[in-house]
């Protein structure tokens, strides 16, 4: 019995064990540490930034490389970062914007729509990819859908590159938003090769730092050199679309005197620049059809109208001294198209008088209805079509008590108006529709 007590005390015998200061205690302590891992790694706490700026940059361009040349390798999802696609969407959406930032009438949305389009983009990817059972996070897929514009950034700055080149050349001096007008002689030998060209519509967007030359659109004739003799196209219709009043010079229409249909579409006037129309109308003797769309008063030009204009289109400010300047140059006109506003007066009880001939007539009003004067048109006796237009912001205004145009009232009087001219007279209320093959909507006239 006593043995087996001492056997369950093996240290009972040790009563008083002591250790001496002077022995040092030493000895090895293994602890179970876990496999590191690549947070241990890349710990940028106490990194200089300027090591982290060149790993981060490092680590960017081996993604650019994978994405150009791709491997079967998880590195992208697995070190996904956003400085890449941060960098590529940002160049990308300057690119694309270009000088539209710069512009007056352009508000350069590139920019923000290429961020929308990412990001959006991102969020359905992920939630496809969760709903298929994937892992990939949104963040893991922005980095893969921001890596792969790679290849339409590197495109567009190859574009840019050529762009600039080609401008450098071509541009003589002129900046990249600059209007750059086709050179004269171009101009002349596209002409002389188009010798039976009848209809010639011209325009330019913006304005050349300088006006164009006196001769641009009179080519000389090349069997008659060193005579100021025309060699162009007998042309018989000219349409100047966004003209601005500074391009073409006083001159510019002294050999096209052919010509029985112009139309000049003014983008804006400016202050001080003389009216260029009263010396391009003074040559054209044949010309049967005037159109002009904004430009200057009618006072400015009104003398010089041809008198075999038969067809005279115009939408500017008109007032009854203007329309009392125009009818004795054009005693033959057969189409009148005018506007008529508040500063307009009685226009439609004097045109019977101003314009007996008319046949066919078009009124737009403009901040006010027709009014009981309408009934004086049935005194044109040739007139067998009458249009009666309004702006559309005209319809829906409160005065007209949510009637369509034409108003109770307004129909009223055109009943009125067809009793008294015997039906002889068609009213026509409604905007014709644009022939969509042979008008171009950048010239139609239509709300």
């Amino acid at each position: 019995m006593a043995s087996a007590e001492e056997a369950s005390r093996p240290f009972a015998g040790l009563s008083d064990v002591s250790i001496s200061e002077e022995i040092p205690v030493e000895g090895d302590i293994a602890v179970p540490v876990g496999p590191s891992t690549r947070d241990d790694e890349f710990s940028t706490l106490d990194e200089p930034v300027k090591e982290t700026i060149v790993r981060d940059l490092r680590a960017v361009g081996n993604k650019f490389i994978h994405v150009l040349y791709p491997k079967r390798s998880s590195a992208l999802l697995r070190d996904w970062d956003l400085w890449g696609p941060l960098l590529l969407c940002v160049t990308l959406a300057l690119l694309l914007q270009g000088g539209a930032a710069d512009s007056d009438d352009q508000g350069g949305p590139q920019f923000a729509e290429v961020f929308v389009i990412i990001w959006f983009g991102s969020i359905v990817i992920t939630l496809n990819s969760k709903l298929l059972g994937g892992t990939i996070s949104f963040f893991q897929s922005l980095c893969v859908l921001g890596y792969c514009i790679m290849p339409l950034t590197v495109a567009l700055i190859v574009c840019r590159i050529v762009l600039l080149s080609g401008s450098g050349k071509q541009s003589e001096g002129y900046g990249l938003d600059t209007v750059r007008p086709v050179p004269r002689n171009d101009f002349h030998a596209m002409l002389l090769k188009l010798k039976k060209l009848i209809h010639l519509s011209w325009g330019m967007k913006g304005e050349p730092p300088e006006p164009l030359p006196d001769d641009y659109l009179s080519p000389p004739n090349p069997e008659q050199p060193g005579m100021s003799s025309y060699g162009g196209p007998a042309l018989t219709s000219l349409e100047l679309v966004d003209y601005p009043e500074t391009i073409l010079p006083e001159n510019a229409l002294r050999s096209l005197t052919s010509l029985r249909s112009l139309a000049v579409r003014y983008r804006y006037i400016r202050e001080g620049i003389e009216c260029r129309l009263r010396s391009w109308l003074t040559p054209l003797r044949q010309l049967e059809s005037l159109t002009i769309i904004g430009g200057n008063s009618l006072a400015t030009y009104t003398t010089t109208i041809p008198p075999s204009v038969t067809r005279l289109t115009l939408r500017v400010a008109i007032t009854l001294k203007d329309m009392d300047s125009i009818a004795p140059k054009v005693p033959g006109l057969e189409h009148l198209d005018i506007e008529q506003n508040r500063s307009s007066g009685s226009l439609c009880r004097r045109i019977p008088m101003l314009f007996p001939h008319l046949k066919t007539l078009r009124i737009r009003f403009f901040r006010r209805e027709p009014e009981k004067d309408l009934l004086s048109l049935h005194k044109l006796r040739h007139l067998v079509q009458l249009e009666l237009l309004v702006e559309r912001s005209f319809i829906l205004r409160d005065y007209l008590n949510g009637h369509p145009w034409p108003s109770p009232c307004v129909q009223e009087l055109i009943n009125e108006l067809r009793d008294l001219s015997e039906n002889r007279i068609t009213v026509i209320t409604t905007m014709r529709q644009r022939n969509l093959l042979r008008e171009c909507d950048c010239l139609w006239e239509g709300d």
